[in-house]
């Protein structure tokens, strides 16, 4: 089996700064809403395969905090995006 090991600390590197580029510096909610999406998804596939396939305690509190970020992460910036272009 294939270690997945540094793509795994890129993609956990990259949601990260997706997050706070998408919400602290520019202020779009449409990317942070996708970048929650991402993390959702990543912390799902962390869950189930683990950090260098081992299924240990660390690897499933990475998985789930990830995707506990990405569910507030994602209903936030929906809730702000639905406040923002409110018409009525």
């Amino acid at each position: 089996m294939a270690t997945y090991i540094p793509l795994i600390y890129f993609l956990l590197t990259l949601s990260w700064v997706m997050l706070v580029v998408g919400y602290y510096f520019m202020k779009d909610f449409t990317i942070t809403f996708l970048t929650g999406l991402f993390m959702m998804v990543l912390g799902i596939w962390i869950t189930s395969n683990g950090i260098d396939n081992s299924n240990n305690l660390i690897s499933l509190s990475v998985g789930l905090i990830h995707f506990g970020a990405g569910a507030y992460v994602t209903i936030r910036s929906a809730v702000d995006l639905i406040g923002k272009n409110k018409n009525f």
